[in-house]
């Protein structure tokens, strides 16, 4: 806290103290990229707070390490990566999770189309509402058709940024079709 000198028309000052914390902006806890959320403990351990309950004064050790070989991808919208977790708690109990982190990067090309779309808010109201809903419709119709959709195990947003985190689907055997000349489904536009 700064100290501010207010002097009075006698010509004495009186010491006053100035609150210079409403000032401040409160300290971001959604990364701005997938190295900075690999890089900085405080966004890991936000998240693990906020989906396993893991507090800081828990846990031991925490490994983070990008899972596969082409585990990042970075596109207009997001930084998304497939992570692999593991947490060894004070207790010796050690976890493990297999996460698709996707993050919005404060400066990126289409910045002006993110937020007229809100393609984040709206992905997140997807797996959060609209997925749930079609899936109890699907198995209330007695439909013959399977969805499978990750689970959203935590989402954040913020002013300026964003992030989802999600269940890696690939660690339960879940592959991407490619087609005939063995790319994947993606167009390269």
């Amino acid at each position: 806290m700064g100290t501010f000198y207010k002097c009075k028309a006698e010509n004495t000052c009186s010491n006053m103290k100035l609150n210079l914390s409403l000032y401040r902006k409160s300290r971001q806890r959604i990364p701005n990229s997938i190295p900075q959320l690999i890089n900085d403990e405080r966004y890991i351990f936000h998240i693990l707070k906020e989906i396993y309950n893991h507090n800081r004064d828990g846990v031991e050790k925490v490994e983070l390490k990008k899972d596969g070989t082409h585990c990042d991808i970075k596109g207009n919208l997001s930084d998304s990566a497939r992570l692999r977790i593991r947490v060894k708690t004070v207790e010796g109990v050690e976890h493990s999770y297999h996460w698709f982190v996707k993050v919005q990067p404060v400066l990126h090309i289409d910045k002006d189309l993110e937020t007229k779309f809100n393609a984040f808010k709206n992905e997140i109201e997807f797996y959060s509402k609209i997925g749930c809903d079609l899936k109890n419709f699907i198995e209330e119709s007695s439909a013959n058709v399977q969805l499978d959709l990750p689970e959203m195990l935590f989402a954040e947003v913020e002013d300026d940024g964003a992030i989802i985190v999600l269940e890696d689907l690939i660690t339960d055997g879940y592959r991407q079709k490619r087609d005939g000349n063995g790319n994947r489904y993606l167009s390269k536009e």
